[in-house]
């Protein structure tokens, strides 16, 4: 680096050092705002099918009250508000859902050493 480049950088930090000692004054807040980017249609479907698979593990979870409610009706997800076919979503986390428990089930058949799914 030649003198006049090191000269100018020292410059600039001793300035910048010399303003934040300065005990008068507060440092200045600064806020970014950032835009989240738009999500297409096939992502706004998937993260709905994903809301409704999440919603679909809370009721199986207290089963009383999955017996005493509507859960498409007591508990459309957030994530899904204002997309169309909220029922074909929710059949698609159905069966996205029943197709994993599935593959785990024969997974767990074909290992000798699985006890995951005890048979008698």
């Amino acid at each position: 680096m030649n003198r006049t480049a090191v000269a100018i950088l020292a410059t600039i930090a001793a300035l910048t050092l010399a303003s934040c000692s300065n005990p008068g004054s507060e440092p200045k807040a600064t806020v970014t705002v950032t835009k989240a980017p738009e999500l297409s249609a096939t992502q706004k479907r998937a993260v709905c099918v994903d809301a409704w698979s999440k919603a679909i593990d809370r009721w199986n979870a207290d089963t009383e009250a999955l017996l005493n409610s509507d859960p498409y009706k007591d508990a459309k997800p957030a994530e899904c508000g204002g997309l169309p076919n909220q029922v074909g979503m929710y059949i698609e986390a159905l069966q996205t859902r029943n197709q994993a428990k599935q593959d785990a089930m024969q997974a767990c058949l074909d290992d000798p050493t699985c006890t995951a799914f005890p048979l008698p």
